[in-house]
């Protein structure tokens, strides 16, 4: 009997490893001996990573003429599937818009990283396979009902009251034509957004979302000299503000008006006489939570896990990656909790996997976990330099490699990493300076004085102070090393990209420049960190654009330390603008070293009135 169950042995039978191509799709791997390949790898005619074992050699059974030639019929109609599958292929290629590089499938791999992903599994692939988060929502009593009531909300209301800025005379058609394609060409391309397509289906996004259009002028208008900072500039500012209270009270907003937040939360606004600041970790919070109800994530996954997604699925999932990369930022600059949750970050990733990822989707995503990584190691209290650089080195593992790119925009990437590392050297060496000294702890009288004025009691002490004196010194230097190369990287930019970079870029080399001020007060022993500062500073206010203001009061601020003797005459400036806007008295200079702490920084304390210094 058992030799008969031997001979009757099936040459099909499943394997305990998977290949690679149905262990990255989550399929079942058939391997078929007779043939050396998987079922799925043999039909699809691809390389099957799979090799026969020498028991599979010695099982397969004798290659028999007359069986072959019987299944030719079966080899034919496989065939014809494949040519059906491949045509479905070519069809989904075409209606592809475009074809830039395939970002996954050319970045360099290291073999740590493989090894890493045969034991745990491909992280991109997990996220793509994990149950979407949103996968409860659609039956919740909430939307049932409002899906019955879709014609009472409020944004058909508004689409119904609402005309564009040329409709409404603001901008001329020519004037907008020229700010809409600056933003196109020069800004949009940070956030993935090179023309309209990229952004609604919709053939007049004009009509649709009347905020998006603003919001993409005023944009425009930064990098314009002739509109900048005029009448008319100020009349279009005064109009995205109104538009965007009126569309903060809808819920759900269409992925237009997301966009339109996200765009008002990356970069500034406001035209410099005015100088406000729009909070964006709170802007893009509610982003966030707006696209949560406009994403459909269940659908998305599904297509992606199926082959089908296009792209308009890659369009809902980059402009969900840029809102939780500028709400990650906000929230680690400001120190306030992050309103993503983590199952949602998870499908960040998974735009690496559609067939039209880009190397700045790769530098996006990387951005994104280096923050939420950042994130996390904040919350802890007692936060060491091992536990730190082990998180860290685990992220430059995987994704170091995009810092050798071909793109101007890896830039980000590579200030993003000297600020985190500022920051939680920052951190740090706070720590230490708050933190009592053994020889303080120990009380004055005790039972056992004798043991406490022992030698090796105080030996012991020495060897504590001595080494937090060691630590102390060493995350000063960090500190000092990661702000220096944060600023020069800065200056490293050309004057357009400088004037394009987000916002959030430009606080974080006010705050490098800040970090630096405060530790030569401390050790005033390397003259190179003041000059560094003063050329900062000279290149902040040329290159960035004409409504950005953190480097014109960082100057005025840092006046006494750059031996600026242009004091008296700021301080003539403050008087005379407070006089032309019927001011009581002007505000008083601030003195030197009084200057915001980070979560100030970073949550728009330059527009506050303790911290109004530009005139």
């Amino acid at each position: 009997m058992v030799e008969d169950d031997s001979e009757q042995r099936p040459a099909k039978r499943r394997r305990v490893l998977a290949c690679d191509t149905c262990r990255r799709l989550k399929n079942r791997c058939e391997y078929d001996a007779s043939i050396g390949k998987c079922t799925r790898c043999r039909r699809l005619r691809l390389e099957c990573s799979l090799r026969p074992s020498s028991s599979d050699i010695q099982e397969a059974p004798p290659y028999d003429s007359a069986t072959n030639l019987g299944s030719i019929e079966e080899k034919l109609g496989e065939h014809s599937v494949l040519l059906n599958d491949i045509r479905d292929i070519v069809q989904r290629i075409q209606v592809q818009s475009q074809s830039p590089q395939q970002y996954k499938a050319e970045r360099p791999r290291s073999q740590s990283l493989d090894t890493a992903e045969l034991e745990n599994g491909n992280e991109e692939d997990q996220s793509v396979n994990n149950p979407a988060a949103d996968r409860n929502t659609t039956s919740a009593p909430v939307n049932l009902i409002r899906n019955r009531f879709s014609a009472l909300s409020g944004l058909a209301r508004l689409a119904r009251n609402s005309k564009d800025v040329v409709e409404l005379g603001l901008l001329s058609e020519r004037q907008a034509l020229t700010l809409q394609e600056l933003f196109f060409q020069r800004i949009g391309p940070w956030i993935g957004i090179t023309n309209w397509n990229a952004i609604s289906e919709a053939r007049d996004v004009r009509r649709i979302s009347p905020l998006l259009f603003a919001a993409i002028c005023l944009q425009g208008a930064r990098l314009d000299p002739s509109f900048c900072n005029t009448v008319q500039h100020d009349q279009l500012y005064e109009h995205v503000r109104t538009l965007t209270g009126r569309e903060l009270l809808i819920c759900p907003l269409p992925l237009e008006s997301v966009c339109a937040l996200l765009i008002l939360a990356i970069w500034s606004t406001s035209p410099k006489e005015k100088a406000e600041f729009i909070d964006s970790w709170l802007m893009s919070g509610y982003a966030v939570q707006q696209a949560k109800l406009s994403i459909n994530f269940t659908s998305l996954l599904k297509h992606l896990n199926e082959g089908r997604a296009d792209h308009v699925d890659q369009r809902r999932l980059r402009l969900w990656n840029m809102i939780c990369l500028c709400h990650l930022q906000f929230a680690v600059g400001t120190g306030r909790p992050s309103v993503i949750a983590p199952e949602y970050l998870e499908h960040c990733p998974s735009i690496l996997n559609t067939i039209e990822a880009t190397v700045y989707d790769g530098i996006s995503v990387a951005t994104l976990q280096l923050f939420a990584i950042v994130q996390d190691l904040l919350k802890h209290n007692n936060l060491t330099e091992d536990h730190s650089r082990r998180h860290l080195k685990s992220w430059t593992n995987k994704w170091g490699h995009l810092l050798d790119a071909n793109d101007h925009r890896v830039c980000v990437l590579q200030m993003a990493i000297d600020f985190c590392h500022l920051v939680l050297d920052r951190r740090c060496l706070d720590h230490l300076n708050n933190s009592p000294s053994p020889t303080a702890e120990r009380p004055t009288t005790s039972p056992n004085d004798g043991q406490l004025n022992s030698p090796s009691a105080s030996s012991r002490a020495d060897r504590s102070s001595l080494h937090n004196h060691g630590l102390r010194e060493r995350y000063f230097l960090l500190c000092k090393e990661h702000a220096m190369q944060l600023l020069l990287t800065f200056k490293s930019l050309p004057p357009t990209t400088s004037e394009e970079v987000p916002e959030f870029l430009h606080l974080c080399v006010v705050y490098a420049m800040i970090v630096l001020a405060e530790l030569y007060k401390e050790q005033p022993h390397d003259p190179a960190v003041p000059s560094l500062i003063r050329e900062t500073l000279a290149y902040g206010q040329q290159a960035v654009s004409g409504t950005t203001i953190s480097f014109e009061v960082t100057k005025a601020a840092l006046g006494e330390f750059l031996g600026n003797t242009d004091i008296q005459t700021h301080q003539q400036h403050l008087v005379a603008h407070a006089h032309n806007h019927h001011l009581e008295a002007a505000p008083a200079p601030t003195e030197m070293w009084d200057l915001p702490q980070m979560e100030d920084l970073f949550s728009g304390a330059f527009a506050t009135d303790n911290y109004r210094w530009y005139g």
